[in-house]
């Protein structure tokens, strides 16, 4: 009843203030949302527990285009359902692994594959020089490595690969994004700002960097991104494998 009513409270927020004798008209609007907002809540938990098995599911292969920036493929996928999935993206295509991913999915364009959904961690080179970046950055990046190794070593778990990247060093170097992703970036960065004033955290004290708020873009933060190494998963400066 309880997960009922957030659902009605959410559905009256979403729809408005009730105006002055329209009250039967907005109740039956509140109603057709909150009915909406059910069905999305139970797709969207079969979704999240088809993921979380790290099981395959058929899908047809659209097309695949070639990120200029990153040069990986991205693969366009419609389920059985009808309704578009989430476009997954290949290895680098200048990498040898990426290159025959790429030229294996062009291969079966308009064919019927089976999805099985990949598992990247992102972390900052935990390698990298401490003077080169913040400790709470470092610090983090050493966390994320330690539980990557963890996970890595327990029994039961689907494929995963850590992906390194260079943190504030990447300011004084050369824009690497197209035009497109540079447009798109900044506005993960504004979100991460909270410069939209909305708690995404949850948290009585808010949430967001404060310092970014007034510089989303920062010094050409939103233009460019590096990889320190190839994907895998970085044990110490030295050795780098998958899981």
């Amino acid at each position: 009843m309880s997960s009922h009513r957030s659902l009605v409270l959410a559905a009256a927020q979403a729809a408005g203030p009730c105006p002055v004798g329209e009250e039967s008209a907005w109740r039956a609007r509140v109603r057709t949302l909150s009915v909406d907002l059910f069905v999305l809540g139970d797709v969207v938990a079969r979704d999240v527990q088809r993921l979380s098995a790290a099981t395959g599911f058929p899908a047809t292969l659209l097309g695949i285009t070639v990120e200029d920036s990153s040069t990986r493929g991205v693969l366009l996928l419609r389920n059985v359902s009808g309704e578009p999935e989430p476009a997954i993206c290949t290895d680098r295509g200048d990498t040898d692994a990426g290159a025959a991913m790429i030229a294996r999915a062009q291969a079966l364009v308009g064919r019927r594959v089976l999805v099985y959904p990949a598992r990247r961690a992102h972390l900052l080179d935990p390698a990298a020089d401490v003077l080169a970046d913040h400790q709470d950055h470092m610090y983090g990046a050493h966390f994320v490595q330690v539980a990557a190794e963890r996970y890595g070593n327990s029994a039961d778990r689907p494929h995963f690969t850590v992906q390194n990247y260079v943190g504030y060093p990447n300011s004084a170097l050369s824009p690497t994004f197209d035009g497109r992703a540079a447009e798109e970036k900044p506005g993960y960065l504004r979100t991460y700002a909270r410069t939209d004033h909305r708690n995404w955290c949850g948290s009585p004290a808010g949430c967001g960097d404060r310092k970014t708020a007034s510089r989303p873009g920062g010094v050409g933060w939103n233009q460019k991104i590096r990889y320190s190494r190839g994907e895998g998963t970085s044990i110490n400066s030295n050795l780098a494998k998958h899981y």
